[in-house]
């Protein structure tokens, strides 16, 4: 099979040597296609190499890497999904499968048209494994690969053709997830990196510097654990708001990463092996450290994440203070941009987000 991927960054790295070494005919859309080697490799904590590609090949053009490709894995960021919107959608093959890497974001929404060409939208609850560029189009550093991928599609109907397709493709097993808003809604960066960035950045003002900051998940503290905890509470009260949609997915943090408290979550977040070395997303000046407001930790899991969820909540009618408090501290700190709005697509209320995304929905 031809598969292609959209971003040569850490996740599309990643997928690009495991989808190679399985036999797909990789091709990958990437800014910088000369220093892709056909035989990128993965490497574990110990630098040893746990996978190698093999025949990969980049394009700078995005009609080249997509041309014949029946599944196409979408790992760019969502903040640039509305400017890659037009060009996507001339060169997507008709009757292919767009798959989201992760859900979240909303790019359902923003790609919606490409049903007119028979494309079936799908995605992945989570990404397959936590990776970081070692050597850019050379050789990317992992954890251990999720055992087991959880997938939803639209049209629903799709789900388990999608689910069939993406584990042959990766051979690890794909899970079927009921309704696709489960994976919009997954409260993973969309509060896992807005709680901790506010709470680093909770004092900052323009012309503050930092001597040093600490590490994003290793020196996890008891302030972000609270805030996460109580933002989680929050999306879990929008679920049970929401009854006309499977939203039995929509997992708690607590239960995703085993941890009641508080304390037993900042134990839990600083001490998970893939996220060790993490740095805060800062950039160094003169005179110290500043934040980084291009990271995609900012420009994609507030206006995109955190916004959508509180669109959703918006609309189910539920009170969500401690997101409201934290998009509200990004937006003093950033200056007004792009962010994700269900009212710009015409979700404006609970009959268009049934509509849409209810299992009995027509086919878009």
């Amino acid at each position: 099979m031809r598969i292609a991927i959209l971003g040569g960054g850490n996740i599309g790295t990643a997928l690009a040597v495991l989808l190679s070494e399985h036999g797909a005919e990789v091709r990958i859309a990437s800014s910088k296609p000369s220093e892709f080697a056909p035989d990128p490799v993965m490497l574990d904590h110990e630098r040893n190499i746990t996978h190698r590609g093999k025949n990969v090949r980049a394009f700078s053009a995005l009609q080249e890497a997509l041309e014949g490709a029946g599944l196409i894995f979408f790992t760019w960021p969502a903040f640039l999904a509305e400017e890659k919107k037009e060009r996507l959608a001339a060169a997507v093959p008709e009757g292919s499968t767009l798959c989201f890497v992760p859900g979240n974001g909303g790019m359902e929404q923003v790609y919606k048209g490409l049903f007119r060409k028979k494309v079936t939208l799908c995605a992945l609850e989570r990404v397959p494994a936590i990776a970081r560029i070692e050597n850019y189009g050379k050789s990317v550093a992992c954890g251990n690969l999720r055992e087991e991928l959880h997938v939803a599609a639209l049209p629903y109907q799709e789900t388990d053709r999608c689910c069939r397709l993406i584990e042959g493709a990766l051979g690890i097993p794909a899970r079927r997830v009921e309704g696709y808003l489960n994976l919009t809604l997954t409260p993973s960066n969309p509060i896992l990196h807005t709680s901790r960035l506010r709470t680093i950045f909770r004092d900052y003002h323009e012309g503050m510097t930092y001597e040093t900051l600490p590490l994003f998940y290793e020196d996890w503290d008891i302030d972000s654990a609270e805030l996460l905890i109580k933002m989680d509470a929050e999306v879990q009260e929008m679920v049970k708001a929401l009854p006309e949609l499977s939203l039995n997915g929509v997992r708690s943090l607590k239960l995703h990463y085993e941890s009641d408290t508080a304390e037993e979550m900042r134990k839990k977040l600083s001490s998970i092996p893939a996220f060790q070395g993490i740095k805060t997303p800062a950039k160094e000046i003169k005179e110290g450290f500043v934040p980084d407001f291009s990271s995609r930790y900012f420009v994609s899991d507030f206006p995109y994440g955190l916004k959508l969820l509180l669109d959703t909540a918006k609309i189910a009618g539920v009170e969500t203070p401690w997101m409201k408090e934290t998009y509200e501290w990004y937006q003093r700190m950033v200056p007004a941009g792009k962010e994700f709005s269900f009212s710009a697509y015409g979700i404006c209320d609970k009959n268009d987000l049934v509509s849409f995304y209810g299992n009995d929905a027509a086919l878009h």
